[in-house]
């Protein structure tokens, strides 16, 4: 997923943030699950849901393939997913080393400064995944 804005919020306009694409992917396949459910259990529930929405299997088999196809970026060299395309391109530099006079950093530096440097304490893939 291309020019997002991950859950940090200071990165925006990156491409492929790992923690958008899962909630993305997941979102899908949860509702492919539902419908799947509905189908097997509640068919004319499904049926009038479908009808309503103007459901169609092309538009279901599309999400499938999105599913499948979703990207997750990974550094193959250390086996870790990366929090964006690039993200360890960055200046890596932890927010204690900051100077008194960067702090606080959202409001002394340029967007431009702030995307340079990969600032959080730990990145939110990081997060995520050990949850």
């Amino acid at each position: 997923m291309l020019g997002v804005t991950g859950p940090n919020e200071y990165e925006n306009n990156v491409n492929n943030n790992w923690y958008t694409n899962i909630v993305a992917a997941w979102n899908l396949e949860y509702t492919l699950e539902v419908i799947s459910y509905l189908k097997n259990n509640h068919l004319n529930t499904f049926n009038d849901i479908s009808a309503k929405l103007k459901l169609r299997k092309a538009e279901t088999d599309k999400w499938w393939d999105i599913v499948d196809k979703m990207y997750f970026p990974k550094l193959e060299s250390l086996n870790v997913f990366e929090q964006q395309d690039g993200y360890m391109d960055k200046e890596q530099q932890s927010i204690s080393d900051l100077s008194e006079g960067d702090l606080p950093f959202n409001q002394n530096w340029s967007w431009t400064e702030y995307s340079d440097h990969a600032l959080l304490n730990r990145p939110m893939s990081y997060k995520v995944y050990i949850c």
